[in-house]
């Protein structure tokens, strides 16, 4: 008789990894209409930035929202919205800053790396503080109550 051996995956690794593939789809998002301004208009890309960023913005808010960070009946939506926008607005600085310093101050990387060395920047901040700021439980919220709390996975024996 085979058995399933059963894993339990803890909600933070699984938070973790969702927010790489939502990252991804804003990386693409993002870079996508970074490239598309700047061919199409020869504009500063520092600049452009703040142009592009807010598609990737919208993009990180809904798949953070409805999958990474769970059930939405948790969710307190003007908070939230207030609190994604505040952390957005560091992250964009982040982002921008990085294309600034590195490519037009320091002149040592193209604006294409410099902005990859920002999103990695970018990521790890967004992890964390929509994590621990923006998602996070009620208070008196029951762990047992996320619909991540039970998160498993069956291996074959």
């Amino acid at each position: 008789m085979k058995q399933d051996r059963k894993y339990r995956i803890p909600v933070s690794l699984v938070q973790f990894f969702r927010s790489m593939v939502t990252a991804w789809a804003a990386f693409f998002v993002d870079w996508g209409a970074l490239e598309i301004l700047v061919l199409a208009s020869g504009g500063d890309p520092a600049l452009l930035k703040f142009l592009s960023y807010p598609l990737a913005l919208m993009t990180t808010y809904l798949l953070s929202r409805y999958w990474v960070f769970g059930n939405p009946r948790h969710h307190r939506t003007f908070r939230e919205a207030f609190l994604y926008l505040a952390g957005a607005g560091i992250s964009l600085g982040i982002s921008a800053s990085s294309i600034w310093i590195l490519s037009d101050v320091l002149m040592l990387l193209h604006f294409r790396i410099s902005n990859a060395i920002g999103m990695v920047l970018v990521f790890l901040w967004n992890f964390v503080y929509r994590k621990f700021v923006v998602f996070r439980a009620k208070t008196g919220d029951n762990a047992a109550e996320h619909p991540d709390a039970a998160v498993s996975a069956r291996l074959p024996s």
